[in-house]
């Protein structure tokens, strides 16, 4: 078995993406967590519609990200952000080093990177 040795700490190997499935119940369990308060995304989908319809597409999400873990490359929409600046309250507000970067990106994203990130987890 081979393990990986970062920082001093060993891993397991890691699991490649092409080889990880989502199932249904993994997408409707994250769907149902989502926080509804969020701003719609790029694409124009709120996260509220998914808590609205997750029993109705819980199944589909988890086809499209197991087709899209598969194949390697995220949509383009998904990777498509909505960049705000966001002043830090201190300093001259002329400046644009007292402002921050606020990103807005799609809901399906991060979906998939919410179950992701907890698959990752669970095998660490």
């Amino acid at each position: 078995m081979m393990i990986n040795l970062i920082y001093g700490i060993l891993f397991p190997p890691l699991q490649r993406m092409d080889t990880l499935r989502i199932s249904d119940s993994e997408v409707l369990d994250q769907v149902q967590i989502m926080n509804i308060s969020k701003s719609s995304s790029p694409d124009h989908v709120s996260p509220r519609i998914f808590k609205y319809v997750a029993l109705a597409i819980h199944k589909h999400l988890a086809k499209l990200f197991n087709i899209s873990l598969s194949a390697g490359p995220l949509p383009n929409i998904w990777k498509t952000a909505i960049f705000t600046p966001v002043y830090k309250n201190k300093g001259d507000v002329d400046n644009v080093n007292n402002y921050r970067p606020l990103s807005v990106t799609s809901a399906v994203c991060k979906l998939l990177e919410k179950m992701l990130s907890s698959i990752n987890t669970n095998i660490l």
